[in-house]
């Protein structure tokens, strides 16, 4: 291979990547910190840069040859300048340099630049000989090596001081790991930039160092600055890495048979083309099949011990969840959920607190360990303000990075730090008050919490959080002794449960209509506002099963309520919600039910359903009824089964209709069921009319039918219209 096309081809390759960089961060990012803005200012410099030593390769003939290898040479001084300052000012939350600093070490590198790049004292003449480049230093170009190593020695020192100061232990690890990327792209840069040509008068890999060493650097650096929270430079190593190994494994083969076809062709030896890409086919799909799995399974190797602990963790929360035996059932649950921990993932540290009301404090229940000393937690303490205020998962490097959490840092910092705390996560009851509290102290090692070990931590959370929010609710119940009998239970929930009014946005409005006939079954259904111009519904429907329906019933409302608000698919919650009441010990029913969201915004309604009866739309303009159905089985039969979720536009004035199947149970003195034709018939007639005056007159329509005959299932009815 000509060593030019490849010196071209790596500039071109460095040009891409520094455009790509460069619109990320100026169109794409949000953040709008010094360190974005130093990124895209050195991708912005790499355009140039790379372009001039591309357009030399090129053209070697180009009368300004000399003055541009001189902006050539300012562009890279400036680029190291500009890394120096990038070093300096990350992160953005903790130790960073001080103006003066910045000011004082940034004069000898703006001196160079303009000394480079308009003067002969750097860079004497470009020379092209031999099919490469060679640069004739001037008198001062040790002068530029030294203010060239200068930026580097400050880069270095600063970020080996931060690693060992930081309080960020999260970030301060993940520093350790990204400058040893970066110092393998600085040292092909300078090896090939500085040591090479001053010093073994070795010109010929200028221009692949430099880009190679470029492309590493800025990579790097954009996915440093991408999101703090979600670093992981280990496992973005071995992500980059893979995908090398897998091209190198890819190109260099078929360049090579490629090239003997073709060289063959030249020498008229006859290798046939159809025969070159045959081989190559059966090259890329072996490799594929085969070579592929191989390499991305030593890639994650490190991750895949990892998973098998997840899927145990999980595994073994969920056969807890199957016993029966209340007696022991919470000490079984601590042992199995709280002690796995340890045992699954390394965390040596951990306690539980329930809250009392008569205390007015949180008091320590369960736990592991002694390096959490604490027993007791004010409920008016700062821990417990922050987290009613930003419900979820509290890992110490948030109050580093989250810039909502600033009016609680200070306090938390040193309450996280004097009680050995890394992880707090709270509980919350259908009213949205936290009702337990746990606190995780260090990893094994002392190492920091990984972004996937605390997504675990969050799923973990919400099975945890369903399960005492439930038990808590049900031993409330027993207190006021309302549990004597299944029937009294049954209503008193209901009357907790169902809605006194359905939330409404602008741009749709409902009404509702509930027939409470059953002291054995109950429906729910409820609306919650997802964002400002998004509303969901929910309706769904439970067995004849007692008390086990309204346990159902109970963790329907507790995951809609909980965590509706933040989901903006269908398809999420019901698959959150069949796998809460599957791994759920208070019973082995299940529950038909419907969920949609509809986007008052864009007119777009997105649904999903679980074997319920399906949503109805009836079109004003051209009087027609749409069914909107999915494929789906009721919520809690089966762990595994995956929900999907459909969404089509909603034309204005156009009516939904849904209701259980109750409403299609309701029997006159004769025995003659009653049709949601009626319905039907009622919407349509009456087109213009309001959802309240329609729900109005088929109330009135189905009294009037079942004339005071005794009724057994309760029956729903939901309708809504788009203005």
């Amino acid at each position: 291979m000509n060593l030019t096309y490849l010196e071209v081809s790596a500039c071109a390759a460095a040009i891409a990547t520094a455009l790509y960089v460069f619109i990320i961060n100026i169109f794409f990012r949000r953040n709008r910190y010094a360190e974005n803005y130093l990124v895209s200012a050195m991708a912005f410099i790499s355009l140039p840069m790379f372009g001039i030593m591309a357009y030399l390769l090129l053209d070697p003939q180009w009368p300004y040859a000399t003055d541009a290898a001189r902006v050539y040479f300012a562009l890279v001084a400036l680029q190291s300048h500009l890394y120096m300052h990038y070093a300096q000012v990350v992160p953005r939350w903790e130790k960073r340099s001080p103006l003066w600093l910045m000011l004082t070490t940034a004069l000898p590198g703006s001196a160079l630049f303009v000394i480079t790049a308009a003067t002969p004292y750097t860079i004497l003449a470009a020379l092209y000989s031999d099919g490469s480049w060679t640069f004739v230093f001037g008198e001062y170009y040790a002068a530029y090596i030294a203010v060239f190593s200068f930026n580097l020695l400050i880069c270095t020192v600063i970020i080996n001081y931060k690693h060992r100061v930081l309080e960020n232990d999260s970030f301060r690890i993940q520093l350790f790991f990204r400058s040893l990327g970066e110092n393998i792209g600085a040292a092909i840069s300078v090896g090939g930039f500085i040591v090479l040509p001053y010093f073994f008068a070795i010109h010929r890999y200028q221009a692949i160092a430099l880009a190679t060493g470029g492309i590493i650097l800025l990579v790097i650096s954009n996915y440093a600055i991408s999101e703090e929270r979600l670093l992981d430079f280990k496992k973005f190593y071995f992500r980059v890495l893979y995908r090398i190994v897998v091209f190198l494994v890819l190109f260099v083969p078929a360049y090579f048979l490629i090239a003997l076809g073709f060289d063959s062709s030249q020498e008229s030896q006859g290798v046939p083309a159809v025969a070159t890409a045959f081989a190559i086919f059966i090259y890329f799909f072996l490799f594929y099949r085969f070579g592929a799995p191989m390499i991305e399974q030593f890639a994650r190797f490190r991750y895949i011990q990892f998973e098998r602990n997840v899927n145990e963790f999980f595994q073994g929360i969920s056969s807890v969840s199957d016993t029966k035996d209340q007696a022991g059932y919470w000490d079984m649950f601590f042992g199995s959920t709280i002690d796995a921990l340890h045992t699954r993932f390394g965390i040596e540290n951990a306690a539980f607190f329930m809250h009392r009301t008569r205390d007015q404090s949180y008091l320590f229940n369960y736990g592991f360990g002694d390096e959490i000393g604490l027993r007791a937690i004010d409920e008016n303490s700062d821990l417990v303000r922050c987290m009613d205020s930003f419900p979820g998962l509290l890992e110490k490097s948030l109050l580093f990075t989250d810039d909502r959490l600033s009016g609680y840092r200070s306090a938390l910092r040193t309450f996280f730090n004097e009680n050995n705390i890394q992880v707090a996560l709270p509980f919350y009851n259908i009213e949205k008050q936290i009702i337990g509290i746990l606190m995780l102290g260090s990893l094994a090692g002392r190492k920091p919490y990984s972004m996937d070990l605390l997504g675990v931590l969050d799923l973990y959370r919400i099975h945890f959080e369903v399960s005492l929010a439930n038990s808590i609710f049900l031993e409330d119940i027993k207190e006021s002794k309302i549990a004597e009998h299944d029937r009294l239970v049954i209503q008193s929930a209901k009357a907790k449960i169902m809605p006194k009014s359905m939330q409404q946005i602008e741009g749709l409005r409902m009404s509702s209509l509930f027939l409470n006939n059953s002291d054995f079954s109950t429906d729910f259904f409820d609306s919650t506002i997802v964002k400002q111009d998004k509303v969901g519904l929910f309706m769904g429907t439970t067995a004849n099963a007692g008390i086990h329906s309204l346990t159902v019933a109970l963790q329907l409302f507790s995951v809609l309520h909980a965590h509706a608000g933040a989901n903006e698919s269908p398809e999420k919650i019901m698959n959150l919600l069949n796998w809460v009441v599957t791994t759920s010990r208070f019973s082995d029913t299940y529950a038909p039910c419907y969920y949609m969201i509809y986007n008052a915004s864009s007119r777009m309604l997105s649904f999903s359903n679980a074997a319920m009866k399906p949503l109805t739309l009836f079109d004003y303009e051209h009087e027609t009824y749409t069914e909107l159905d999915t494929k789906g089985i009721p919520i809690g039969l089966d762990r595994n089964f995956i929900y999907e979720s459909k969404t089509m536009h909603v034309s204005p004035g156009s009516t939904g209709i849904i209701h259980t199947p109750g409403l299609e149970s309701l029997l006159d003195a004769q025995g003659t069921s009653y049709s949601a034709g009626r319905i039907k018939d009622i919407v349509r007639l009456n087109k213009n009319d309001s959802p309240a005056v329609l729900v109005r007159k088929v109330l009135a329509d189905i009294k009037q039918f079942i004339a005071g005959a005794a009724q057994s299932q309760d029956a729903s009815l939901v309708i809504f219209r788009a203005e």
